[in-house]
Order: structure tokens, then C-alpha cells, then sequence
């Protein structure tokens, strides 16, 4: 990175790579590789099977640069990409519009790169509709693909809904969407795949009504490509508890997701803005009720999280004591569920009572029975010597070897001293422990419990 290539040099490298047989990855992130140079090097990878990841962050890529990728994407969209541009525009319907223009049977061949990284350019909305859109309708083997910090909004949105749907040739495993204010703001995501979901089910309503011959759908019909997804981002894109609502049966889609990263997005736990439903929703379809109260959009969201989900980030929303303890037992249910974070997210701001509850539902989700939880970050959130102390007598008695981040809380220098006495000493020579830190039945238990609490 950082070498300035330029567009020259970026064009050279272009024309080296489509005779090359060794190279695997690439990184030209922060050299300005320019418009000209970015197409080069997407252009030499429909043709260059070796290269499988190319990170072309940081390189000043606007508008201009995301249509001629998404024509380098592809061999065959140069002359219809127009097209596609119009079908994102509002209140249109990509799939609809592409499959009408596009024989999906027949579709061109594009870029055999695994993953592309186009992280913190200025693609924009329609610059990244435009990638997202040729994506959808061209044969490639990309499997991961990075649009975070790229100003997309509500264009980009229509596109991803589609790129996500039964009607899309690509197959993500893994999406980075994060800091893209503009998919959050006024729900514009969460509507867009609402939208795709409650469609999707409709066509299976009237497929199964359907009293014709069955037949066997087409291939790129037999599933939608969000099935596919395990890895998702929607970090810091402005996502609120109205947005989280709508999100809700979205999930649905993402069936096997394993990754869910939202952390920032502190209007989920904020008190909802108010939306017009009447704007967006489609006239086949009952308005949907939001949530009016603080928490609860997160809530419902949690409440349609798939099985298969193994991470939840949800760091600095802004969540607070009251809406984590109605959370935490509702993903306590999550038969996969390995790691969870709430790390920045105001827990002690209530009353003792709401620190009572707070610390037994930690506490329940610790001792519950998913056997594969492993580790729980609750650290920057002003929590008491009570807390810590309620967790370790919690994983003790029920032999839990669980990983809990409680770094920069308010734990007093003493109990810090016991538990790193305690860890770093042999039984024989420990600490002294002062009565009112009621720890003495914890000074038998297991010596990996103090390696639990990292404080």
C-alpha cells in the first residue's frame, strides 16, 4: 500500500496481469490508481483465474470509477448498464426491470476474483449501485466483497436487496456494508430488504396456489443468494430501532448467517424517530406497526436472528440496563451462539433494582444451556465490584470456562488485587481476601475461573 503507483502504473500492472499464473493476491490500497487503472486491473480479472483477492481501498474511486467497474465486472453489461442504473433508481424494482432485460440463462461471464475490497472510496450511491447492479447478473466467483465508508444510500439499497434475492447470480459469504450512514438513515436498507423479503414470500404463496404443471424452477431460482451470506456489517450506518423493526423479517433471508456485526448505531437504543410507513410501503402490503418505545426495534430483531448465527456485536448502541436485560434471554436461545458483545453501552445508569436484574439476567445467560458460548465483551460500562463478582460465583457453580472482557469498568483497586493475586499465585499462597468482598467460597473453585474475568 501507500507506494503511488498512479494510474499509470496501475494500468501497467493491469495489462501484466492477464498473463499472470503465480500471483494470488494483490493490494494497491492508498495509490490512486485512478479510473482508467482501476478498470485495468478488474478487466485482467475475467480473464486471470490465479488472482483471488484485489484491495483497491483508499484510492479516491468516485462515481465514475464504480460504473466502469461494474462494466469491467463483466464482459458483457457494457451496453446495458444504463439500464441497470435506472432500475435502482426509487420505487423501482431491479429484479423486475434486469430479469426482463437480461437472460439470466445466459449471462455473460465476469471477474474470477474471490474477493474485491473497495473499503473508504467515494463510489457513492450510484457508483455503488452500479458495482452491486452488474454483480447481480453476471456469472463470478466473488464470494466477498467490502463497499464500507463508500456513501451509498438509497440506490445502493435497492441494488444490495436484489443482489441478495432469488434472482441474483453472485453468492456472497461475506458483506461489508459498515459506515454507510446513508443505508440507516430513514431505514433505507431495512425498507429495501423488507421490501425483497415480503416479495419473496408472496412469489411463494402463489407458486405453491399455483394449480399449473410443476416444474423445476431454473437453478438461479431454487434459493436466494442471502442463504448463502455468514458474514454481515452494518456497523455505524445510522441503523435506528424503526430501522431494526424492519430488518426483523428480513431475516428470514439470512437463514445461515453466522456473523452480525451493529455495533455504533446508537439509535437503537434511542427513543424511535418517527417514520411515514405510507411512503415506502407497497400498496399490496398491510402497513407495518413500529415500535414506538426505547429497545424494543433490537428486540424484535433479536427475536428473528437465525440459529445458525455464532457472533453479535453490539457494541456502543447506546442499549442500556433496561433494554440488555429483556435481550439477553432472548439470545440465550440462539442454540449457536459463541460470542456476544455489549461493550460502551451505558449499563449502569439505572437504579439498584435495574442493577439487580441486570446482573442475573448476565448471570442466567452464563449458565444457560448453550454449551458453545465462549466469550462475552461487557467492558467500558461502568459496572461495580457486584457485577464481577456475581459472574465469577455464576461460572464457578456451573463450570463454565467463558471468556468475559470487563476491562474499563469501575472495579475497585482491591478486588483487582484478590483476582490477580489469585491467578497468579498457587493455592497454597493466596492473597489475603477481605471478608466484604464475599469471595471465600470462591477461593476452592477452579484456578481457570480467575482467568475468566479480564478486568
Amino acid at each position: 500500500q501507500q507506494n503511488n503507483i498512479g494510474v499509470n502504473g496501475a494500468v501497467s500492472l493491469g495489462t501484466a496481469l492477464v498473463a499472470n499464473s503465480r500471483l494470488e493476491e494483490l493490494d494497491l490500497g492508498r495509490n490512486v490508481v485512478g479510473v482508467a487503472g482501476c478498470g485495468a486491473l478488474v478487466a485482467a480479472t475475467r480473464s486471470n483465474s490465479c488472482l483471488q483477492k484485489l484491495n483497491l481501498q483508499d484510492n479516491q474511486l468516485e462515481i465514475l470509477a464504480g460504473t466502469t467497474l461494474a462494466e469491467e465486472l463483466s464482459a458483457g453489461l457494457q451496453m446495458d448498464l444504463d439500464g441497470l442504473l435506472d432500475s435502482v433508481l426509487p420505487r423501482q424494482s431491479l429484479a423486475k426491470r434486469s430479469l426482463a432485460k437480461f437472460n439470466l440463462a445466459e449471462a455473460p461471464s465476469g471477474s474470477q476474483l474471490v474477493s474485491l475490497n473497495l473499503r473508504h472510496n467515494d463510489l457513492g450511491s450510484i457508483g455503488g449501485a452500479a458495482v452491486v447492479a452488474a454483480l447481480q447478473v453476471t456469472r463470478t466467483q466473488l464470494s466477498e466483497l467490502n463497499l464500507a465508508w463508500n456513501g451509498l444510500g438509497l440506490e445502493a439499497a435497492a441494488a444490495l436487496s436484489n443482489l441478495l434475492g432469488p434472482h441474483s447470480l453472485c453468492i456472497l459469504t461475506k458483506l461489508d456494508l459498515r459506515d454507510n450512514r446513508g443505508l440507516g438513515a430513514s431505514a433505507v436498507l431495512p425498507k429495501a430488504l423488507h421490501r425483497a423479503a415480503c416479495s419473496e414470500n408472496k412469489d411463494q404463496s402463489e407458486r405453491k396456489a399455483s394449480k399449473e404443471e410443476r416444474r423445476e424452477p431454473p437453478q438461479h431460482l431454487q434459493r436466494e443468494s442471502a442463504q448463502h451470506l455468514r458474514w454481515l456489517n452494518l456497523a455505524n450506518i445510522d441503523l435506528d430501532s424503526e430501522g431494526a423493526s424492519l430488518l426483523a423479517p428480513a431475516m428470514v433471508m439470512f437463514s445461515n448467517l453466522e456473523e452480525l456485526y451493529l455495533y455504533n448505531n446508537e439509535g437503537l437504543g434511542r427513543t424511535p424517530r418517527m417514520i411515514d410507513l405510507e411512503n415506502w410501503e407497497a400498496k399490496e402490503q398491510k402497513p407495518i406497526k413500529v415500535e414506538r418505545a426505547r429497545g424494543k426495534g433490537i428486540l424484535r430483531l433479536a427475536r428473528a436472528l437465525p440459529h445458525s448465527l455464532k457472533k453479535l456485536a453490539l457494541g456502543s448502541c447506546a442499549l442500556g440496563p433496561r433494554v440488555v436485560t429483556e435481550l439477553l434471554p432472548i439470545l440465550s436461545g440462539l442454540p449457536s451462539l459463541e460470542h456476544l458483545g455489549l461493550c460502551d453501552n451505558d449499563l449502569n445508569e439505572d437504579g439498584d433494582q435495574q442493577r439487580t436484574l441486570l446482573h442475573t439476567a448476565i448471570c442466567k445467560l452464563l449458565q444457560s444451556g448453550v454449551s458453545v458460548f465462549k466469550r462475552l465483551d461487557i467492558s467500558l460500562n461502568d459496572l461495580h465490584d457486584e457485577c464481577a463478582i456475581a459472574i465469577l460465583v455464576a461460572l464457578a457453580k456451573e463450570q463454565r470456562d467463558i471468556r468475559i472482557d470487563f476491562g474499563a469498568n469501575k472495579v475497585s483497586a482491591e478486588l483487582r488485587e484478590v483476582v490477580h493475586g489469585l491467578r497468579a499465585h498457587a493455592r497454597k499462597d493466596q492473597p489475603q481476601v477481605p471478608e466484604h468482598l464475599l469471595l471465600q467460597d470462591l477461593l476452592h473453585s477452579p484456578s481457570w475461573v480467575w482467568d475468566c474475568l479480564r478486568i
